[in-house]
């Protein structure tokens, strides 16, 4: 049997696995967000990391140890190792032996030429494994196919649109790779793919670059397009790299944030929560949580050190929301890690007030899941965190003062992109404020006990629903941030009806016009936000419920300028489902 398939082999030469074409393309296929069920049994596991350099060249490995189109790539120079945050607890066998050890050299018993070596780690039975060579040419069809100009346009939006929010990729590898890929191409996109010269990238900047793009048509109105609604199909990269892998890095850490981030935008909120779940405990793994013993690179904003410190704020804020979401634990918990790291400074306002905002949510979540009345130092401590949601605004205020003192090049924020910031800001923190008054109101009887709470929960909604519904019918609305407004809408449209549904004669006729704004602003809304399954109102329900509490709807109105009757379009679908109690639930986006 060993000599025939020797023989074989002679004849037909060795097998090799090629990737792409286990993956398929068609939009039928079914394809796990882990790996293809439709593999066949011969493909190789998924390498280890291995410490070298490589590059790719027509296809093949050169310059460095061999390595599959799966396997995570080197730590980037300044990036925190395994072995270099190990410190064992004091429950650990390791670290009696390094107190004995320490006393024996102090003692001159142990001479530091006879301690004992470092770990060298074993060779596994995948590391001897011959590796499976990247079809480069398909690993770059799906960008190459848009085309050099309509390529940097869709980077440009991601750049404009998302990076903002989310920080987590180094836009000059971005850039760097775009470039790569159309190097010396001026023919038109299908020549691209054959007339391609000897190209050296490695397959995580590819499959970075592919994350980036697909996100960024995902959000800004090209869902169709093929990297936006099959973006796990055409990445060579896999959770897998990750979760297999001997031990994990920042390359592939970026690459599962970035499929995170797409799966909560495609509304798969189980696989985003999943995703980030396995990026979170290789933060952990890469000592990531707790702060470098060397904090000398910080004051460099191109620092190594200060990527990896943004990368986990955008870890820490994406786990927060899809563990919201879902009612799920959270994967990393405050007491397991140093606030400092999540303290990333004004370079990235936004992400740095989110994740001061989650921080503080985090406390009130328990004062709210209370059914009972707060003793009165819970009280006065609820209106401290009431008050910190308050100054949050101002915070991010003060960063933005802060970057146009500095007259950074590298930092520039459009008006667009501000407003929609702002507005974002200022809907969470009604949404927070409400949830803690809310939970107030319930625990004391009912709105006519707390009057108090009763004003500052509507004023809180009817901002919320002003801000968001103006900025929507404006048309000014990022594509990265619609579904959150549509969210808060919705909360703050529940809010108004629990409030008002109790003192109708009090609150009808001051939430009316808010109510009925937020119903024609959700009406339009392409996201389907509540489970059907669960005890639901349709849109007419709530306009019939309206009428029954002081809060018909008025002649004029957004939908009473569009068809001129005050009656919904035709074309609008009125049987989106609402659910009151699913508003007071945080939304991962």
């Amino acid at each position: 049997m060993r000599k025939r398939f020797t023989d074989l082999i002679a004849k037909f030469g060795p097998l090799t696995w090629r990737s792409r074409d286990n993956c398929p393309l068609s939009p039928a296929a079914d394809c796990s967000m882990f790996s293809n069920d439709n593999q066949p049994a011969l493909a190789p596991p998924l390498l280890p990391s291995v410490v070298g350099t490589a590059s790719f060249h027509s296809g093949h490995l050169k310059d460095g140890p061999a390595r599959s189109h799966g396997a995570s790539i080197p730590l980037a120079q300044g990036a925190p190792g395994k072995d270099a945050h190990f410190s064992p607890h004091k429950g650990h066998f390791a670290y009696a032996f390094a107190l004995a050890k320490s006393s024996l050299l102090a003692n001159g018993i142990l001479s530091p030429s006879d301690a004992p070596p470092g770990e060298v780690p074993p060779v596994t039975r995948q590391a001897r494994r011959a590796p499976a060579p990247l079809d480069m040419e398909a690993s770059i069809e799906p960008v190459a196919e848009l085309g050099i100009d309509k390529a940097r346009l869709v980077l440009a939006e991601f750049t404009d649109t998302i990076l903002p929010i989310w920080p987590c990729v180094d836009l000059s590898v971005l850039q760097q790779t775009l470039d790569e890929v159309f190097r010396d191409c001026t023919r038109e996109p299908q020549d691209h793919i054959i007339n391609l010269e000897p190209i050296a990238m490695s397959a995580t900047a590819i499959d970075t670059l592919k994350a980036a793009l697909g996100i960024s048509m995902l959000v800004n109105g090209e869902e169709t397009a093929p990297l936006a609604r099959h973006l796990p199909r055409y990445l060579d990269w896999s959770i897998e790299s990750i979760v297999m892998g001997s031990e994990a890095d920042i390359p592939n850490l970026v690459l599962a944030v970035l499929l995170s981030l797409y799966h909560l935008y495609r509304g798969s909120l189980l696989k985003a929560w999943r995703t980030i779940g396995a990026a979170s405990k290789a933060c952990f793994e890469l000592g990531m949580h707790q702060t470098p013993a060397v904090d000398s690179q910080l004051d460099s904003s191109n620092s190594p050190l200060v990527h990896h410190q943004t990368l986990f704020c955008c870890i820490f804020v994406i786990d927060r929301r899809c563990s919201f979401g879902l009612g799920l634990p959270y994967a990393i918990h405050l007491e397991d890690i140093d606030e400092k790291r999540l303290q990333i400074g004004p370079s990235n306002p936004y992400l740095a007030v989110m994740a001061e905002y989650d921080c503080i949510t985090s406390e009130i979540l328990p004062l709210v899941s209370s059914q009972e009345r707060l003793e009165k130092k819970v009280q006065q401590h609820a209106y401290f965190l009431e008050f910190q949601l308050h100054g949050l605004r101002d915070k991010f205020e003060s960063f933005l003062t802060d970057i146009e003192a500095s007259h950074s090049k590298s930092i520039k924020f459009g008006p667009r992109l501000l407003q929609n910031m702002r507005i974002s800001l200022t809907a969470r923190v009604n949404h927070a404020r409400s949830q803690l008054r809310l939970s107030q109101i319930q625990a004391s009887g009912g709105v006519k006990d707390d009057p108090v709470s009763a004003r500052i929960v509507t004023d809180a909604a009817c901002e919320t629903i002003s801000v968001c519904a103006s900025l929507i019918r404006d048309a000014d609305v990022l594509g990265s941030l619609r579904i959150n407004f549509d969210f808060f809408i919705c909360a703050a449209l529940a809010t108004l009806l629990t409030v008002v549904s109790q003192q109708p004669e009090l609150y009808g006729d001051k939430c009316r016009d808010p109510f009925h704004e937020a119903l024609d602003s959700l009406a339009t809304s392409k996201h389907r936000l509540f489970n059907p399954r669960k005890n639901t109102f349709t849109f007419d329900q709530l306009r019939e419920i309206a009428g029954c509490i002081n809060m018909s709807k008025r002649s004029s109105g957004l939908l009473g300028a569009l068809e001129g009757d005050g009656t919904l379009p035709t074309s609008l679908d009125l049987s989106h489902p609402f659910s009151a109690g699913e508003c007071f639930a945080s939304f991962p986006c």
